[in-house]
């Protein structure tokens, strides 16, 4: 019996064709919150660099007709968005893509697409598995400038549910941003419904309903990323409201795919649990570069960075 077997590169699965890969990038870029409310910076390498405003101009009275004109300054410093890669290689027995009736990718595509998109929207929204390369999560960062608020803090007469949101919306405008913007864990969905004024009626606030499912808080888009991911705890984030063009998502390349026939997959500890060429196997590994940063420009209302983020958190009780 031989032991030596291997797939023909050319008779077994082919690489990702070029309308896949753009089929495959568009529902991505959809069912990502990052891909899709961000600002879109196609990035030409590892590193793109950004100018943020950091100094804002003031004008001033000269007084008289012979008054002496003050000068003033507008600072930019740099920000930069670094391109790391994410990657997912999906091991499938040879004789189960020989029996899959059409293209594989039919089958892949939607682990794929929901794979990268939770990944990605993990690392950005609370730091999970975060290059160090990448600014600090939104959570993270809307709560070091204190812009947070706990659901249960408001009354009903001081407007519940809508009263602890309206707490965050006032902290981004004291900090000179408006909302456009919101993401939030599943589990909010049903606290909205459950939201009743002190004469037990549904809050007006949060009546733009598309049968029960919330697509719009204050009439702004509400999506609910990364399911199964937001921690539930007291003081964990449940939603995130932010201004989307103070943040940027960077794209390197698009999907790169490669078939893997003679490889071996290894655990974090080096133990094998796949070896392809002895085991009938092949690997389609898919490969993404991408990168993100939030300018958090300087504004009037609030010169100092510390103390200012273009995005705030409602937090478990």
């Amino acid at each position: 019996m031989p032991y030596n077997n291997v797939i023909d590169r050319s008779g077994a699965v082919a690489l990702m064709p070029e309308d896949v890969s753009m089929k495959l990038m568009q529902e991505v870029k959809s069912a990502s919150l990052a891909l899709t409310a961000f600002v879109d910076v196609q990035m030409v390498r590892g590193q793109t660099r950004t100018p943020v405003i950091s100094a804002l101009p003031i004008a001033y009275f000269p007084g008289g007709d012979t008054g002496i004109s003050g000068t003033t300054q507008m600072d930019w410093k740099n920000k930069y968005i670094n391109a790391e890669t994410l990657e997912c290689i999906v091991p499938i027995p040879e004789s189960v893509a020989e029996d899959i009736d059409g293209n594989v990718w039919d089958r892949v595509e939607p682990s794929v697409k929901k794979a990268i998109a939770r990944t990605l929207d993990a690392a950005v929204i609370f730091g999970t598995g975060a290059p160090e390369t990448w600014a600090e999560s939104i959570v993270a960062s809307a709560k070091a400038a204190g812009n947070e608020a706990k659901i249960g803090t408001a009354s009903a007469a001081e407007g519940g549910l809508a009263g602890d949101i309206d707490v965050v919306l006032e902290k981004l405008e004291e900090d000179g941003f408006d909302y456009d913007y919101a993401a939030a864990y599943v589990g909010l969905k049903s606290k909205i419904r459950k939201a009743r004024n002190t004469l037990g009626d549904q809050l007006a606030d949060f009546s733009n309903d598309r049968a029960g499912g919330f697509s719009s808080l204050y009439d702004q888009p509400l999506v609910f990323p990364a399911r199964g991911m937001w921690p539930t705890g007291s003081g964990e984030a449940a939603a995130i409201l932010f201004e989307r063009e103070q943040f940027a998502v960077g794209l390197r390349t698009d999907f790169d795919t490669k078939l893997l026939d003679q490889a071996v997959i290894q655990d974090n500890e080096g133990k094998t649990i796949f070896n392809l060429a002895m085991q009938d196997m092949i690997a389609l590994r898919i490969r993404f570069r991408c990168g993100w940063q939030v300018s958090n420009q300087v504004t009037y209302d609030q010169p100092t960075e510390a103390s200012r983020y273009p995005a705030g958190v409602v937090t478990h009780t």
